[in-house]
């Protein structure tokens, strides 16, 4: 079962969201200076030598035990480097350490599921909650791994409460429309989520351009070609949507189709669609770079 989405399902892939909440008592922010030691253990982890980065993050963990943010990027660089259990392990002691900070929360859950323990991450997910408080960095990932996993129900309650903290939350929209149609294989409920987005976000490209594909998806041309034309009204020089909406119209109307520009979107031009399309995508993606390749 092949999701789509910006969080979690499909194209975009899943990213750890990350909140920046007030200071704590240390006084440290995620806008405040750049962490000493983090960009030499850096280059210690690029030589290959990960034994000599740790002990730089141990260092400055030992002299600044009140600083979180040393805990987050040495984990994101022991992950990177592939010690995923090391990387849990340094997260599993901040949080316990710092337990109002949603992002490293967030991480750790992440971290759970690229080890393979989903439902250790739900644990996670849920503590979070009790110790950070509800946040759309924590809930939005939840759901969607609740509904990867196939608990609809509790997904779908999930993805309310987040709409509920931040209705133009267009990433949940999204996720949300294509769990309704994917996981619960209901087409009008994934089509009532869209609506709903993009009525709260009506500017949202990336919006209009994942409810026409649900429609492609769904075999609806009609449907498909209506939103990838609100898309490139939204967003008219983003080059993906001239690019996916000629792909639709190849696979629906090969020879002879329809497009709506955006200088005259009420009126009907006949043209070789794809191609029409490609070149308007192209000609334009290549002005919003100011005419740089």
């Amino acid at each position: 079962m092949a999701f789509v989405g910006v969080v979690g399902f499909g194209r975009g892939g899943r990213a750890v969201a990350d909140c920046k909440k007030a200071p704590d008592g240390s006084g440290v922010t995620m806008r405040a200076a750049k962490i000493p030691h983090s960009s030499v253990a850096g280059k210690e982890y690029q030589k290959g030598d990960p034994e000599n980065a740790q002990e730089y993050f141990k260092s400055y963990v030992a002299t600044h035990p009140r600083d979180w943010r040393i805990r987050k990027q040495w984990a994101e660089f022991e992950s990177r480097n592939g010690a995923l259990d090391h990387a849990v392990e340094i997260l599993e002691k901040a949080v316990e350490e710092f337990s109002s900070r949603s992002s490293l929360w967030s991480l750790l859950a992440g971290l759970e599921e690229r080890c393979g323990n989903r439902k250790k991450a739900v644990v996670v997910y849920k503590k979070a909650i009790q110790e950070a408080g509800e946040c759309s960095c924590l809930l939005l990932p939840w759901a969607v791994l609740e509904a990867e996993v196939g608990n609809v129900k509790t997904a779908r309650d999930i993805f309310k409460k987040v709409i509920e903290h931040n209705p133009t939350d267009k990433n949940a929209y999204q996720a949300w429309g294509y769990m309704e149609f994917h996981a619960a294989n209901d087409l009008a409920a994934a089509r009532a989520v869209f609506e709903q987005g993009t009525r709260c976000c009506p500017d949202a490209a990336g919006l209009w351009l994942a409810w026409a594909q649900l429609e492609d998806e769904a075999g609806d041309a009609k449907l498909s070609e209506r939103y990838f034309c609100e898309a490139a009204m939204a967003d008219p020089r983003e080059g993906s949507i001239w690019h996916a909406w000629g792909l639709m119209e190849v696979c629906f109307k090969p020879a002879q189709g329809r497009f709506y520009s955006r200088e005259c979107p009420t009126k009907v031009e006949k043209a070789d669609a794809s191609a029409s399309l490609f070149r308007i995508g192209a000609t334009r993606s290549f002005w919003a770079r100011g005419g740089t390749v």
